[in-house]
């Protein structure tokens, strides 16, 4: 599958048709993306407002850097975080939007940690291994101990993965794991706020962190199939 702008569309066919015209049996497919735009308008060569990938990881680094300051990293911890976040900020902000749709690209939108952003899943993936490294716990439960809504609402969207992926698979569309991703976090941090899990009954404690075991893992394969780490701390 061939990633490509969507100016070369037309490119793409012609020669579609030409391997249909010598008859060889090759599965040419690709994927067309629109064009990014800034806020102040669309990139221009010719007028000089051409934003390189360097660059932008330079700018999306400080960034971070500037967000995440003085709270208590060793050195090689800050650095790896703010490589990881900058990342996230920008491959999330440019895949969770339908690929021929045009897009305009916000920095208060990419690194916003409590929007619909790259670095907001990673804490909230972070948040789930904090629980966990807290918890003393064999790992057993009883999966007859439903007693929240909340709940029931994060288990049936987590059961939704494998068609998600499967649907983004099939229709050559990152944008539908981002979307899923954003709204499996979203749900999980409505779990978190409903529903304490370490000081909870011993019973629904239990239950609790399977459901929060469960979401971890999820949403590190959803944050890895999109190029995303997903730190264990932030």
């Amino acid at each position: 599958v061939d990633v490509l702008g969507e100016d070369h569309k037309l490119h793409f066919q012609a020669i579609k048709r030409i391997v249909e015209i010598l008859d060889k049996d090759i599965d040419l497919r690709a994927l067309f993306y629109s064009f990014v735009k800034l806020p102040e308008g669309r990139m221009s060569t010719r007028r000089g407002t051409v934003v390189y990938l360097d660059d932008l990881m330079d700018e999306a680094e400080e960034r971070v850097a500037a967000i995440i300051k003085e709270r208590g990293y060793s050195p090689e911890e800050e650095k790896r975080i703010i490589r990881d976040v900058a990342v996230a900020a920008i491959r999330f902000h440019i895949l969770n939007v339908q690929e021929e749709k045009p897009m305009t690209f916000r920095w208060e939108d990419a690194l916003n940690f409590e929007g619909e952003s790259g670095p907001f899943i990673q804490y909230t993936h972070a948040r789930a291994a904090s629980i966990l490294r807290k918890a003393e716990w064999n790992g057993e439960y009883n999966p007859n101990m439903i007693s929240h809504p909340q709940e029931i609402k994060l288990l049936k969207l987590m059961a939704r993965y494998q068609e998600t992926i499967q649907k983004s698979a099939e229709n050559l569309s990152p944008h539908i794991v981002a979307r899923y991703a954003y709204s499996l976090a979203s749900q999980f941090n409505q779990f978190y706020r409903d529903c304490p899990v370490l000081k909870a009954e011993e019973n629904v404690r239990i239950f609790r962190l399977a459901i929060v075991k469960a979401f971890k893992k999820i949403i590190r394969d959803l944050l890895e199939l999109l190029g995303i780490e997903a730190p264990e701390k932030m």
